[in-house]
């Protein structure tokens, strides 16, 4: 399986883009503009930026990438106190269902009419 730097090199270049696999800049641009964000959590929030941990898919294989939105108009990257992690600190994730259960006050109606015709 091809690392996120091999994935991103490919995929610039499919797109006629062609830089060194080590300009991180030109990887991190490639990865935001192609990947799909398919979850959002705030990670912290400061005065002038608020954090964000995002999952992106990319070539159906999930990331784990930092970012940001600036709170300011003029807020850019660096201005805010942002610093890319690196294209190796991305880590790779899987996707893992999860059953959760809820406990409400009132019993749904669905299970009384289930249980009245067992009875």
């Amino acid at each position: 399986m091809k690392k996120l730097r091999e994935l991103l090199v490919e995929i610039a270049a499919g797109k006629g883009f062609i830089f060194d696999s080590d300009d991180d800049e030109n990887l991190e641009e490639t990865l935001r503009l192609n990947c799909r964000v398919v979850s959002t959590e705030i990670n912290s929030e400061h005065r002038w930026r608020t954090e964000l941990h995002q999952v992106c898919e990319l070539d159906g294989r999930f990331f784990g990438v930092s970012n940001y939105t600036a709170k300011t108009i003029e807020g850019d990257a660096e201005s805010c106190g942002y610093e890319f992690e690196g294209i190796d600190n991305i880590p790779e994730l899987f996707a893992v269902e999860v059953m959760t259960t809820a406990y409400v006050k009132d019993r749904p109606a669905h299970l009384e009419k289930s249980n009245a015709s067992s009875n």
